[in-house]
């Protein structure tokens, strides 16, 4: 696909892309129902795409075939039942291998509207910065993927070369970390702080996100609920009334 300029945008095919969930469990699947009524809600142009374990029955009276056919039928979404095939225990690394899966849905082009305007490239994905690292990867939070059975099968061939078992973000940094196109973002305290004299603003970065993702380990996802006594350790300190801020950013994290 020859790149397109946001000019002729109005000449887009927008079948020809999709913004791409996967979902595996009633949780994810709860989670997906949201971001698809979201995508929506906000008049995405592109293709709606979720891939789902065939184990779940689109006909099926219980909560995973009723949120299956609600974006079906309510969202415009397409519904890909898919089979797990990596024999990785436990279930949890099995299925973050969900998301190379998008390589093989070649009826697309590619799978965030403008990000789709973007010259072509086997995948587009941001760098991990929150990682105090110098050892800089890649992130899979967010993928921009060029689908192709050439890329797909080079996957697998990785993850079937065997050794200890690893997430999809680790495979994904052995075969692209240093021939992805990067996608940008501000998220560095230098850019949000003029000086050192500045205080932190999250009000600011939250309004100027595009994305959020949130990832607090040992904390669960936020459709999954965390035992009380866990939030009441993990979460961000707040001293009143003297820490205002501190306690802004803490009240935004309970909201995440």
């Amino acid at each position: 696909m020859d790149a397109i300029h946001p000019s002729s945008t109005q000449n887009i095919d927008w079948s020809r892309f999709a913004s791409v969930q996967y979902a595996m469990s009633t949780d994810y699947l709860c989670n997906s129902v949201m971001i698809f009524e979201a995508l929506m809600h906000l008049k995405s142009k592109a293709g709606r795409l979720l891939m789902y374990s065939e184990e779940i029955s689109v006909t099926g009276s219980f909560t995973q075939s009723r949120s299956l056919r609600k974006v079906r039928d309510e969202y415009g979404v397409k519904l890909m039942p898919m089979q797990m095939e990596f024999k990785i225990l436990p279930k949890t690394w099995a299925f973050s291998y969900m998301k190379p899966l998008a390589f093989h849905q070649t009826q697309y082009d590619r799978h965030m509207d403008e990000l789709f305007l973007l010259p072509p490239y086997p995948i587009a994905i941001p760098r991990a910065y929150r990682l105090n690292t110098s050892d800089i990867k890649l992130c899979t939070r967010v993928m921009l993927v060029q689908p192709s059975e050439f890329e797909f099968h080079r996957i697998l061939r990785s993850i079937d070369a065997g050794g200890p078992p690893e997430y999809a973000m680790e495979v994904m940094n052995i075969l692209y970390k240093r021939n992805a196109l990067v996608l940008p973002h501000r998220f560095t305290l230098s850019v949000y702080m003029v000086s050192s004299l500045e205080s932190w603003d999250p009000d600011r970065v939250l309004s100027e996100a595009k994305y959020l993702h949130f990832s607090d380990w040992p904390v669960f996802k936020p459709w999954i609920e965390t035992p009380a006594e866990m939030m009441e350790a993990e979460q961000p300190a707040c001293d009143r009334p003297y820490q205002r801020q501190t306690c802004h950013a803490h009240e935004l994290w309970l909201g995440f």
